[in-house]
């Protein structure tokens, strides 16, 4: 038992071809975005840290310089080392390890200050070092830290300056920008398989109309129906040429059963004239065995040999025809051949353009990297406009904070950070940009892999049709012409025999007083003539049979 095989469903290669590429590399494209995402916001917040950290030192430097040491009362309202609580960073000013102004908060809501922060860090920072530390737990919250050591005026190490931010928060924008980077590739997946099954479909039904026309025809009916819309010039090119072959079947196939028919009636008409040969030869034989009793008799009997053998030439006239007609047959037959040699040159054809179209293809993919390489550049501008912008907002804070009234006089930095914002505005526009581009050229790429699938087709469907046409066709052309050769054959011997027939009679007229010693002659001859016709009789038998089995196979045709 033949196993079949398995045969996929048009809609769905079109689907996986569009989808899974596009899933694998979403989730390749995921995994190295979370990391950047991550990796941006921890910069992002240690570079929030340092500043903020930075603004202490520079805050209290006076001080130092000027008295040597920092006056708690001075600032004990907390104003300056709160400033920054609505931005979500808390501050501290340590005075060699002891807390001495903070902004956190112990649960009792006194300020945790008079405590020593943790002595490793103490340490790392003393000896000159930035210290930044994510998950550092003070007073029982974990905190994103960064501690820069403060010295006085001559250079000896004083203290240090904290800033830390909230590690809820910090975990909390990580997994915001996670659960966002997942909704935008769920949904460009999801509107991505949306359209590929789509286009799938429009395209599955185009081919549906050109497949069911083509198995109308595989089923002999001729009136196979070709009329499909759509906009793949390929697919209206594939319904083109089963158009054409169904009106080169229908002028091959017409010619065909009006040739059988003809030749049936050819066929029929030989055997008739064979049986009359038949019936005129044994009338001769029994002309000639009467000779020998009178001559009135013989002479009688010339003279309806001669209208035999007159008759027996207007059939042979009539055969020499009849092959004429079926050599005209085997030229309709050499035709259709010829129209299958045209389907395997279109066969070459789409080949030609299967290889253009995966050259094009590559030349896509190309620029969708190009495309990528510009998004990078434009992330990296807007990361240090952000970071610009972050500086001066502090600044501003700092400043603000400390002159009170005063403050108004920074509108030029405010002016500053409105003109970053706006550059940061025209690099996420730029951004968006690159970003439709690269989708253009993956909706590109996605029409160049649908033109190569359907041109494979298109070389598979013709190669089917061209192998059953040829076959066909030679065939048909090698019966017919066996069937003309054997029928000139016979019409070769029946004109050896009708002049063999027309000396007998002229020696039958010439020498009728020697009618007794030539009749044992004139029966030999008779004898000769019946076996010719007997066997003519036979091969008109089977030409028949030919011309019936030929009509059979035409009737396989529904015109």
């Amino acid at each position: 038992m033949e196993k079949k095989s398995i045969a996929l469903k048009f809609n769905g290669v079109i689907l996986a071809i569009g989808v899974i590429p596009m899933l694998l590399a979403s989730i390749i494209i995921g995994v190295v975005l979370f990391n950047f995402m991550e990796t941006k916001i921890r910069e992002g917040i240690e570079s929030d840290l340092l500043i903020a950290s930075d603004q202490v030192v520079e805050y209290f430097k006076y001080d130092l310089i000027t008295n040597g040491t920092v006056n708690y009362d001075e600032y004990s309202d907390h104003k300056y080392i709160e400033s920054l609580q609505d931005e979500g960073i808390e501050l501290t000013l340590f005075e060699d390890n002891y807390r001495l102004i903070t902004s956190l908060k112990k649960d009792d809501g006194t300020y945790n200050e008079k405590t020593q922060g943790q002595p490793q860090i103490y340490v790392s920072v003393k000896e000159g070092n930035i210290h930044i530390q994510d998950n550092v737990k003070i007073c029982g919250v974990k905190y994103y830290v960064c501690y820069r050591p403060i010295y006085d005026a001559n250079g000896d190490f004083w203290g240090m300056a904290f800033a830390g931010e909230n590690m809820e928060k910090v975990n909390s924008a990580i997994m915001s920008a996670r659960i966002n980077a997942v909704i935008v590739i769920l949904v460009l997946t999801i509107v991505l398989g949306a359209i590929v099954w789509f286009v799938g479909t429009k395209l599955s039904k185009a081919l549906m109309v050109v497949m069911d026309g083509i198995n109308t025809l595989a089923l002999g009916k001729l009136n196979a129906d070709f009329d499909c819309k759509s906009g793949i010039s390929e697919i209206q090119n594939l319904a083109a040429c089963g158009q054409t072959l169904q009106i080169q079947l229908l002028n091959s196939v017409g010619g065909a059963m009006s040739t059988a028919a003809e030749l049936g009636v050819a066929v029929e008409n030989v055997d008739n004239l064979s049986g009359n040969s038949s019936d005129g030869a044994q009338k001769i034989s029994e002309a000639v065995n009467e000779l020998a009793a009178t001559a009135q008799t013989m002479a009688e009997t010339v003279q309806e040999a001669n209208l035999t053998v007159a008759d027996m030439g207007d059939a042979i006239d009539r055969i020499t025809v009849n092959v004429e007609e079926m050599n005209k047959t085997s030229e309709i037959s050499m035709d259709a051949n010829r129209t299958a040699i045209e389907y395997m040159d279109k066969l070459e054809q789409a080949s030609e353009k299967t290889s253009l179209t995966v050259d094009v293809i590559g030349e896509k993919i190309a620029e969708c990297s190009d495309a990528a390489e510009k998004i990078k550049k434009a992330t990296v501008a807007i990361s240090e406009i952000a970071s610009q912008t972050n500086l001066l907002s502090l600044n501003a804070s700092i400043e603000a904070a400390r002159a009170g009234e005063a403050g108004r006089g920074f509108a030029v930095v405010a002016g500053e950070i409105q003109a970053l914002s706006e550059q940061s505005n025209n690099s996420a526009g730029e951004i968006q940009k690159v970003v439709n581009e690269i989708l253009a050229k993956v909706d590109e790429c996605v029409q160049k892999a649908n033109e190569m699938t359907e041109v494979i087709n298109e070389q598979t469907q013709f190669l089917q049709e061209t192998k059953v046409k040829i076959n066909d066709m030679s065939t048909a052309g090698q019966d017919l012409a066996d069937g003309a050769i054997a029928i000139n054959n016979e019409a070769t011997n029946l004109n050896k025999l009708k002049e063999t027939v027309l000396g007998a009679i002229t020696d039958l007229s010439a020498i009728s007083e020697e009618n007794a010693a030539s009749s044992q002659e004139v029966n030999s001859t008779v004898d000769y003539i019946a076996s010719a016709v007997e066997s003519t009789k036979d091969e008109s038998s089977a030409m028949r049979q030919l011309a019936i089995e030929l009509e059979n196979k035409m009737k396989f045709f529904d015109i």
